[in-house]
């Protein structure tokens, strides 16, 4: 859906009738980790639920949310009035290892 210059993407959980929000608030090609400025929420009949700092999140499985925190991803379980979260896996961690590029990607 497209609110004048805003675009709101929502998704249902299938399980419990709680939707998954998401607002582009702009976009800059220039921004580290990806060009789109993005707000994420969680509405339900009574509530609305910030995600404060998330940079992604989907409904996997149709009732578990997927998030990215901080580099972190984590899994949230709605219960029906708060939102449980557990860290699956922590990408700061990695370190980058050089690569040398092959040849026929150092000529265009």
């Amino acid at each position: 859906m497209r609110l004048g210059q805003r675009e709101i993407w929502c998704k249902p959980d299938r399980a419990s009738r709680v939707m998954l929000f998401r607002e582009v608030e702009d976009v800059d090609f220039r921004r580290y980790g990806g060009p789109y400025g993005d707000t994420y929420w969680l509405e339900t009949y009574t509530d609305i639920v910030p995600l404060s700092g998330v940079t992604w999140a989907d409904w996997e499985g149709g009732e578990r949310l997927a998030l990215v925190r901080d580099g972190k991803l984590i899994q949230g379980q709605w219960d029906g009035s708060a939102l449980s979260e557990s860290e699956l896996f922590d990408g700061n961690r990695l370190t980058p290892i050089e690569v040398a590029p092959p040849d026929w990607a150092q000529r265009w």
